[in-house]
């Protein structure tokens, strides 16, 4: 009959569970918190503010996504009372970071959303009546994108170009003669060659 020791021995499988249960945490923390902290260092590197900006905000962003279901993950297995003992740090000032913390980040996330949502609407509305206004002239859109400059669209086909004017007016038309757009032209030639 095995003694007490003996039972109390965790055994090489609960070795394991625990090695990974402590493993997976720290590897899901590092690949949200690591690549967008590199893409910050790289785009300032190449001098692209905005796309460090655009990095950095997503960095912030999962920090606090960590400490805030840290937080729950403490409340739901009543972890607070364990913390509470074993450390100095009241449990209201350390919520309360936290939760001012992430509502810091509200903001910024409310205007990136916004202009996430404008793009769309803007590349949503200039496509169609830039595939009609290229098509009449026998061009096909390669691609419509838009940032905060505005709005690009990429066209090809055969020469004579498509009338700019026409295309300004099909926008103004269609209530966005508002908006910035730039064409860029990719002329082609078909060449058949025979036997």
């Amino acid at each position: 009959m095995p003694g007490r020791s003996q039972l109390a021995t965790p055994g090489p499988d609960r070795d394991l569970a625990s090695e990974v249960g402590d493993t997976v945490p720290g590897v899901a923390i590092a690949i949200s918190l690591v690549p967008p902290l590199a893409v910050v260092g790289l785009t300032l590197e190449s001098g692209a503010g905005d796309e460090s900006l655009g990095a950095l905000l997503l960095f912030l962003t999962n920090v606090g996504a960590i400490l805030l279901s840290g937080l729950g993950v403490m409340k739901l297995y009543r972890g607070f009372a364990v913390a509470r003992r074993k450390s100095r740090v009241r449990r209201g000032f350390a919520v309360g970071v936290v939760v001012m913390f992430v509502l810091l980040l509200v903001m910024p996330l409310a205007v990136a959303t916004y202009g996430v949502i404008q793009d769309t609407l803007e590349r949503a509305d200039v496509e169609p009546v830039a595939s009609r206004w290229a098509q009449a002239a026998d061009w096909h859109v390669v691609s419509v994108t838009s940032d905060n400059e505005g709005t690009q669209v990429i066209v090809t086909g055969g020469l004579p170009a498509p009338d700019l004017q026409a295309l300004r007016q099909a926008l103004a038309e269609t209530g966005h003669a508002d908006l910035h757009v730039t064409v860029v032209f990719v002329p082609s030639e078909r060449v058949e060659i025979g036997p």
